[in-house]
Formats: structure tokens, C-alpha cells, sequence
């Protein structure tokens, strides 16, 4: 059995402040499917108890109840934990606060509550994938690193309780719950960090796990670099932009990824079963061609969900495809001629690499429905994304599900998956992508909606670049700029979110583009208050239409095409060809 490698002592931890003494109490069973909703029956006969009875509610000094430091995090679960709670024990008035300021013995501590040394003992001791719920001193400890494990822990907890005939609701010291499910798949070396820095632990979809620690310096960076060379890891790529520093560790069955951030103060690991990883160099070819890249003009993008549409043509004559828009029938034939038309002729079919953005519908169905049906006339060489859980972290009705989109690659048994990370890059034909943002780097803030997990990524050609922005948010957006500044400046962007809502000025002026992809319709374009920054908060908009880039000592007018007809870039000398109007 395989787990990640933390100490597991919690259980020698719990049996040593305990007090095993046989009592009367309801079966400490706990169904780890518990239903959620808060409507479960949590009536139970008052008992007679004994000595090893510790009161919690309704007597003459109740416990105070605390709260991990992660608050939006989980601020779902613990609402409809003091929901049932409430009702369960009959109280209006139940404190599930972060309040501080006190440090009460009898104190209830659920999640990680950093201003408690015996909250940071359980979490640091604690796997990844378990939860632990139990007294240390006269403290009781709620613990899990994740959403799912926490939520698990809180109705386990409700389980657990019990009234005595005095009315006053309680559990026995005895009380004690440890579950390890055995999730994790991987093994890496533990970072060694002062308490209570641990931010957490995210879960992510296909076996990938990230970890986050709050203030890790340089120094502890680089000795943990040195740390996995000692376990036997070899590194894969290095990358710095700035002061950020990213790496990329394998060994035969576990892909690792560090990402330093200085201006966010914090040190994020991502780990995974091995999978595929792109060449750090860029593999023979005949040059057939400059790149390209085209703004495909769309129906789909007069809808309210306007999605986006962009394909690059390498020098080798391969295509790379960028999300693809809502589904409407005449775009995906229009892209199939697209690629036919422009394909060279020594290929049989359109070779593809499809990347996209986020999880959204006006993203992802025209891509699902098209690689799904167009199997015998593309070859596609690889599927690039990197998604949330849905399930667990995206509570968003507007998504395919992760296995909507992986599921294609049913249809292509030689096609790769690859799962992309912050400071990686791809290099193809003409073309280096570097990736600069994924949903990785927005935890663990909240998934608000879909587009808080757009991944940022930047296009490198011989005569020009392309940043792609997805659907980012204002969050993710002032964190982009936080961290990159300056390094950002791009010749070609392709506005947030359809040029609508996020984005922020910063990130825009950081940019400062010469030519705006604006996936949106032409009207929309020339007459919304939004798009044209006339409407307050939308300010970025005006900077990008009335202002001139510049560089260096050169300024020029900015250039702006919407997505109502499609328009191609040389690449090489970023000259400009533009197609017919949809209407005509």
C-alpha cells in the first residue's frame, strides 16, 4: 500500500490523552457516505452516562468551537455542519468562529487552526488522505487537509454524539475516529516546514495532489530540489521567469512539480503518477511553412456564451487547437475545411494538438462533439489541459465533467494526455508555449465559477508571441500580474473572457498589446457598454481601445478583431490576411 510518506502517529497521539473507560453510547460506526444535505435523522435517546462523559453543549460551560484558517475554502461544509448541529442539540447559537484571541482549554478545532499547537500537531501528522477526530488534552481535534475528508470528519463527529439524561450533549474522552482511505497513489518525500505553515492539501482529478506552504524561502526550495535528487528523483525541465523558480521531477512511477512563488509567499507541490510529459527540445522536422495563427471566425460567437476559437499552424504543417467555442454545427464543419484547406499535402489527414482553457461548455462542447465524431478524419497527437475535481471543487453547472473531455481520447489510442503545470513548456515546429497560470495556482482561494481555473498560457514564435487569457477572472488576473508584471508584455492577446467581464487594468497595461482577439461577436464589439469600457467597471476595456502600445521609445495604434470573421497571422513577419464577414 502506497500513501504519501508523513508519519502516520495520530492514533499514538489520541490513545495517550484518552481515557479508555467502557460507557453506554449509541454505535460509533461511521458510514463515510453519509448524506450531506443536513436532512439526515439525528434524533438519539438520552442515556445514562458515566464518568467518561465530556460535555460539550448545553451545560453550564459549553466548548468553543473553532475553525480552519481556510475559511471560504470550506465555509459550505461548516455551515451545514452547524446546521445540523444546531438541530440536532437544540440551540439557536452555536460558535463556529476563527476568533482567537482567547485560547479557552475546552475548545472544539476543526480543519487546520494554525493558532493551536495541538490543531498543527494532528495536521502535520496527518496523511493526505484521511481524517482523524479525537481529544489531545482537554482539546477535541477535528482534522482533515481536504473538502471531502473534512466533510467526512464533521458528520462522523455528529455520530459520535450523545446526550445524557441531564440534557447536555457530549462524547465520551474515548471518543476516537481515524480513517484512512488510501486514496494517494504516490510517495514523495515529505518538505520539511516550521508548524503550522502547511496551507493545505488539494485533491485534484486523475490521482494529482498539490500541497501549499505559506513563507518557504530560496533556501528551502533548493534543499528540497536537493532532497528528491537524493531520493532518487532526476530532474525533467527547470524554468525561472523572474525570480519564480519551477522544476519538473520523475522517477519510473511519480511525476513531481514545484512552483516557488516570492511575491505570493508561498511553495506549491504538485505530484502524480508518472505520465506524459512533452520533449524538452524540439524534435526534427521539415520546415514546410511559417506558423500561423487564426482567429476563427464563428456563428457560436454571437451567442450569450460566446466561447473562443484559435488554431495555430506549425512550420511542419500540424495544427494546434485552442478550446473550439459552444457547439454549433456549422463551426465544427468550418473548422474541419479550415484544416483540409491549409493542411500540406504529404499529410493524409490534419494532424492536431488540442489544448483548452477551462472546463466551461462554450469551451469544451464544440471540441467534445467534434473529437468525438471526426475521429476518422484528424489525427489528433495530443489532448493538453489541467482541470479541478468537479465533483469536489467546482461547483459550477455550466462544465463538461473532466471524463467528458478525457473520454475522447477513447477514439485515439495514440493521442497523448497531457496534464500541463505552471513554468512548463512545450516546444513544437516554429513555436514554445510556456505555461504561466492553471487552476493550481488559484487554490486555495475559491472556484467562484469555471473560469477562476482558466489556465494562462503564452505562445513564442520566430516574429511575434500570443498570450492566451481563457476566461480569467479578476482573482486570478491581479495574481497573473503579481507574479509576472512586466514579463507578461505580448504582442497578439486574446481578451478575457470574451473582452465581457474580469480581466483587470493592470494585467492589461502589463500586456500592453499591439493587436485584441476579441472572442465575441462584431456587434457586441462595436455597441456593448462592457466591451467598449463606457460602462464603470470596465475601464480595462477603454485602456485597450483608446490607448497606444508601446515599446521601448515606438508607439502605435492597437488593431481589433472580434470573432464574426476569421483572421490569420504570419507569424514570422506578422503580416495579416482577413476572410469575408459571417453575413456575407
Amino acid at each position: 500500500m502506497r500513501k504519501f510518506s508523513l508519519k502516520n502517529t495520530l492514533v499514538c497521539i489520541f490513545l495517550l490523552s484518552a481515557v479508555i473507560l467502557s460507557g453506554c453510547k449509541k454505535d460509533e460506526t461511521v458510514d463515510t457516505d453519509t448524506d450531506t444535505s443536513g436532512t439526515e435523522d439525528t434524533s438519539q435517546d438520552t442515556v445514562q452516562v458515566n464518568e467518561s462523559f465530556v460535555p460539550l453543549f448545553g451545560g453550564e460551560e459549553e466548548y468553543v468551537m473553532l475553525k480552519t484558517d481556510s475559511d471560504g475554502k470550506y465555509s459550505d461544509i461548516i455551515q451545514n455542519f452547524v446546521t445540523s448541529l444546531r438541530t440536532m442539540v437544540g440551540k439557536k447559537e452555536i460558535f463556529a468562529g476563527s476568533n482567537y484571541k482567547t485560547e479557552n482549554a475546552k475548545e472544539i478545532l476543526i480543519g487546520n487552526v494554525s493558532a493551536r499547537k495541538e490543531s498543527v500537531d494532528v495536521m502535520k501528522a496527518l496523511p493526505i488522505d484521511a481524517y482523524s477526530i479525537g481529544f489531545v488534552g482537554e482539546k477535541l481535534v477535528i482534522s482533515a487537509h481536504t473538502e471531502e475528508k473534512l466533510q467526512s470528519a464533521l458528520y462522523a463527529f455528529i455520530d459520535g454524539l450523545y446526550q445524557a439524561e441531564s440534557g447536555e450533549w457530549g462524547v465520551d474522552k474515548s471518543f476516537s475516529v481515524y480513517e484512512d482511505a488510501n486514496e494517494i497513489k504516490v510517495d514523495i518525500p515529505a518538505f520539511d516546514t516550521a508548524d503550522g505553515r502547511l496551507s493545505g492539501v488539494y485533491i485534484s482529478n486523475e490521482d494529482r495532489n498539490q500541497m501549499a506552504y505559506k513563507d518557504a524561502t530560496l533556501e528551502e526550495y533548493t534543499a528540497y530540489n536537493d532532497k528528491l535528487k537524493s531520493a532518487g528523483y532526476t530532474v525533467y525541465s527547470e524554468n525561472q521567469i523572474g525570480e519564480n523558480r519551477y522544476a519538473t521531477y520523475v522517477n519510473d512511477t511519480t511525476e513531481i512539480h514545484l512552483m516557488w512563488y516570492p511575491s505570493l509567499e508561498n511553495f506549491r507541490i504538485v505530484f502524480a503518477p508518472k505520465g506524459y510529459l512533452p520533449a524538452t527540445t524540439v524534435p526534427q522536422y521539415d520546415k514546410l511553412g511559417d506558423c500561423t495563427l487564426t482567429q476563427i471566425g464563428r456563428y457560436g460567437a454571437s451567442r450569450s456564451a460566446a466561447g473562443e476559437s484559435y488554431v495555430v499552424q506549425l512550420e511542419d504543417g500540424s495544427f494546434v487547437v485552442i478550446d473550439g467555442g459552444p457547439y454549433d454545427e456549422r463551426d465544427v464543419e468550418n473548422l474541419l475545411q479550415y484544416m483540409n484547406d491549409n493542411k500540406p499535402a504529404s499529410h493524409a489527414k490534419p494532424k492536431v494538438t488540442w489544448m483548452i482553457t477551462h472546463l466551461h461548455n462554450d469551451h469544451t462542447a464544440l471540441a467534445v462533439n467534434f473529437l468525438n465524431r471526426k475521429y476518422n478524419d484528424i489525427e489528433l497527437v495530443a489532448l493538453c489541459y489541467n482541470f479541478p475535481d468537479t465533483d469536489i471543487y467546482l461547483k459550477d453547472s455550466g462544465c463538461a465533467a473532466v471524463s467528458d473531455v478525457s473520454g475522447v481520447l477513447k477514439k485515439y489510442p495514440n493521442a497523448e494526455k497531457y496534464v500541463f503545470h505552471s513554468g512548463q513548456t512545450m516546444k513544437l515546429p516554429g513555436c514554445e508555449i510556456e505555461f504561466l497560470y492553471t487552476q493550481e495556482d488559484h487554490w486555495p482561494n475559491n472556484f467562484s465559477t469555471a473560469n477562476d481555473t482558466s489556465a494562462v498560457w503564452r505562445m513564442k514564435f520566430e516574429g511575434g508571441d500570443f498570450l492566451v487569457l481563457g476566461d480569467s477572472e479578476s482573482t486570478p488576473c491581479k495574481q497573473i500580474t503579481t507574479i509576472y508584471g512586466d514579463y507578461l508584455r505580448s504582442d497578439i492577446l486574446q481578451l478575457s473572457h470574451h473582452g465581457l467581464n474580469g480581466a483587470t487594468l493592470e494585467i492589461y497595461q502589463a500586456i500592453d498589446p499591439k493587436i485584441c482577439f476579441w472572442p465575441i461577436d462584431e456587434e457586441r464589439f462595436s455597441t456593448d457598454e462592457k466591451c467598449l469600457g463606457t460602462k464603470t467597471g470596465f475601464e480595462f476595456n477603454k485602456y485597450l481601445r483608446e490607448t497606444q502600445w508601446t515599446r521601448d521609445t515606438v508607439t502605435g495604434d492597437r488593431t481589433h478583431y472580434s470573432a464574426s470573421r476569421t483572421v490569420t497571422f504570419n507569424m514570422k513577419d506578422m503580416s495579416v490576411t482577413t476572410g469575408p464577414w459571417l453575413s456575407e
